[in-house]
């Protein structure tokens, strides 16, 4: 065979194994196509009693609707804060000098475990809607590229970075881990090879770095601020575009099993309860609530909902959370039947879903900083979590006391319950704020007057004004 005749075997050679480079660029293209059409970074500020604090988050458009208006979404926004909270919210397209728009909070959808945030603009924009695929269809070693924004002060462009999935993990969430390259920023989007949108990258794994802290080893968590090496597959969160809030008001209630807690029975104790694969036990059930309206009580193990059993992840804690989970998806008012084990024995169950209460943090909460107390209301599952005498009581709780404040100057301390200001009862936060400013500026007196109750005893206070 001459030299030529060898080089043109090459070349075809070559020319046959193209299709993977043609399809990585396609990906490579799609994704930045993409990324400068439906990216843009949402920027917002919230006050929680201590000044405004900026805050910002990158966001995929999701819907333009007839009138112009766009739908974004975005990771890293609060589920527990209320709309009122996010102050000055704005969107910002890329680009070095990308429009900013005025924009509204749709909702904070509470059933996926990443807390998936909706905004919306008004019309006179670029933005293009991004379809995701319902299903990721993804498996080990498949290469994958994801599309991010740089932030401002490096231009606002799209970046792309591109790796290999190398593993799978349940957090209890799916989680895919890649290798052989880098993705980028967190809400950046993830493309397969044909350059559909799979996934988001939503966090990255923890690493552990031991330091020696107080003469004692300890394990500090770490990661990379700007590079990723983890994403969330689609399939995790796809339902959440079925369910997109039109407000704050339309968000999805979270369905509730109605306990405090549950944890899995390790493996080593099954035979102790009479189980043949994983259960969990539950522990404080909240009278009034799904598991209790049942027959539920404390130290039932749950093996089986809907007849499945339940799915043993790799550690006790990661079980019950996938359990419970699961359970909230089937929503407010579903009926669920619960296979279950007490005292060594199977019994059966069918439960009516309800939906949680207002948890202790989405309470009202609030920093005095002239008095250096950082406060919250109580709610109706503080008498079941305090545990203690002052559960039932009705009061605004100290969170935290400033050191050297007026505040710990008079005796104050965390855990403590504020139950009356100057003879007045205090329930809510805004009755806790009106006392405080009519005392305030009460110029007939140097200190403040209040109750409160710690432990089992009630305890006269006194903060002095300066």
């Amino acid at each position: 065979m001459r030299i030529g005749q060898v080089m043109m075997t090459i070349g075809l050679a070559a020319a046959l194994a193209a299709p993977a480079f043609g399809q990585d660029s396609t990906a490579m293209a799609a994704a930045n196509k993409i990324g400068a059409a439906s990216l843009a970074t949402i920027l917002w500020e919230m006050d929680e009693g201590a000044g405004r604090q900026s805050y910002s988050s990158m966001a995929v458009c999701v819907a333009v609707d007839s009138e112009g208006r766009a739908t974004l979404m975005a990771l890293g926004m609060s589920a527990t804060a209320t709309a009122e909270e996010f102050l000055d919210l704005r969107v910002v397209l890329s680009g070095i000098d990308g429009e900013k728009f005025d924009a509204e909070l749709q909702g904070v959808d509470s059933l996926t475990s990443t807390g998936l945030a909706f905004v919306r603009i008004e019309g006179g924009h670029s933005l293009q809607p991004v379809e995701f695929a319902r299903e990721s269809g993804l498996s080990i070693g498949d290469e994958v590229v994801s599309v991010g924004l740089l932030p401002a002060e490096l231009g606002g462009a799209t970046y792309v970075g591109k790796a290999n999935i190398a593993t799978s993990i349940r957090t209890p969430d799916t989680v895919y881990m890649v290798t052989g390259g880098k993705l980028t920023a967190g809400g950046s989007l993830v493309l397969n090879s044909k350059g559909a949108v799979v996934g988001m990258v939503s966090q990255q794994m923890w690493s552990p770095l031991q330091m020696i802290i107080q003469n004692r080893p300890v394990t500090v968590p770490t990661r990379g601020q700007r590079w990723t090496d983890s994403f969330l597959p689609v399939d995790d969160f796809a339902g959440v575009f079925d369910r997109i809030p039109d407000s704050p008001a339309d968000v999805a209630p979270v369905a509730w099993l109605g306990v405090l807690g549950a944890e899995a029975v390790r493996k080593n104790l099954w035979d102790g309860y009479g189980l043949a694969s994983t259960g969990v036990r539950l522990y404080d059930v909240i009278p009034g609530y799904a598991a209790d309206n049942a027959g539920l009580v404390d130290d039932d193990i749950i093996v089986a909902v809907n007849g499945e059993p339940l799915e043993q992840l790799a550690t006790a804690d990661l079980t019950a959370g996938q359990m419970l989970r699961d359970i909230a998806r089937k929503g407010v008012g579903a009926e669920v039947r619960l296979n279950y084990v007490r005292d060594a024995e199977e019994r059966s169950t069918t439960m009516t879903l309800t939906a949680w209460p207002t948890r202790p943090d989405q309470a009202p909460r609030h920093i005095d900083v002239a008095t250096g107390l950082r406060l919250r209301e109580k709610v109706e599952l503080d008498k079941y979590i305090d545990g203690g005498l002052a559960g039932d009581i009705p009061g605004i709780l100290i969170l935290d006391v400033g050191q050297n404040s007026p505040a710990d100057s008079a005796g104050l301390k965390p855990g403590d319950l504020i139950t009356s200001i100057a003879g007045q009862p205090v329930r809510t936060m805004d009755v806790y704020k009106k006392l405080m400013a009519e005392q305030r500026a009460n110029t007939a007196i140097d200190r403040i007057d209040m109750l409160i109750r710690r432990g089992d005893q009630d305890k006269a206070i006194s903060i002095r004004l300066d």
